[in-house]
């Protein structure tokens, strides 16, 4: 379906591979960026869109997952901030979410739905590079934490992503397995509770947040990955003239989690 070499909206096919039982693997590169494109070409009628960054996790304070949530809490062409809500309720799709990991955080979703699949597709991309919480601090008030009256003249801690994290505390799983981890993988992001402690999500800054943004939310720091029977030409195309064109190939280097970024 595709030739090896050759160019596809300003990505060029490196490699094709056969997989057992599910279909063809192709991985696209971004001539200029360097960005991977990962394609499954299926037979089936399920199509599958995920985006992913490196992320490492740089202590407690959940700055990672604080900018997960608000990534999806509205952007240049989605500008309410539910309107990740709005459109998944109004779809078919069998899953639409996102994840913090300690090292990464991905946007993925799935849906049999081909003009759900344009519209969600559309939403990721324009959500993860052209955020409003870049701009718009109350977002990052609303699902990071702030501080609101009880009505009875008590302040008190709150936000989507402490409050998550506060029920996530008192989990004696999770607790013990950030434990082990803590021990077996020191001076990593494995150390550190990447959704963020309940005691640290506080010391976090909307400054920090975006400053780690427009670090690591890059085309040359992500990882794209299609899957489906479909021609995915027409999505690199969007992807390439929508939004890589605003940005220059960077380069990173993940050896010292410690000195990869300094962030105040």
């Amino acid at each position: 379906m595709y030739n090896l070499n050759d160019n596809y909206a300003g990505f060029t096919l490196k490699e094709t591979r056969e997989i057992p039982n599910m279909g063809t693997l192709y991985r696209f590169e971004h001539d200029r960026l360097g960005t991977p494109v990962l394609f499954l070409k299926t037979d089936d009628d399920v199509k599958a869109f995920n985006i992913g960054f490196r992320t490492p996790a740089k202590d407690d304070t959940g700055t990672t997952h604080i900018i997960e949530h608000s990534v999806l809490a509205g952007s240049k062409k989605y500008s309410e901030q539910d309107s990740f809500f709005d459109i998944t309720k109004h779809s078919v799709c069998d899953i639409a979410n996102a994840y913090t990991a300690n090292d990464h955080t991905m946007y993925h979703f799935i849906t049999r739905n081909a003009k759900d699949f344009d519209n969600l597709f559309d939403f990721y991309v324009d959500s993860v590079f052209c955020p409003s919480f870049l701009t718009n601090k109350d977002i990052f008030l609303r699902e990071g934490r702030h501080v609101e009256n009880t009505g009875d003249g008590k302040l008190e801690i709150s936000g989507v992503v402490y409050n998550e994290m506060k029920a996530h505390k008192v989990n004696p799983i999770a607790v013990e397995i950030l434990e082990v981890f803590s021990t077996l993988f020191p001076n990593t992001p494995l150390q550190y509770e990447a959704g963020g402690d309940i005691t640290c999500i506080q010391n976090c800054t909307w400054e920090r947040c975006k400053k780690y943004y427009l670090h690591y939310y890059h085309p040359s720091n992500a990882v794209i990955s299609f899957a489906g029977n479909f021609d995915v030409v027409t999505y690199l195309e969007h992807i390439d003239t929508e939004y890589l064109g605003a940005y220059q190939k960077r380069t990173y280097a993940f050896k010292n989690v410690k000195t990869d970024l300094k962030v105040p």
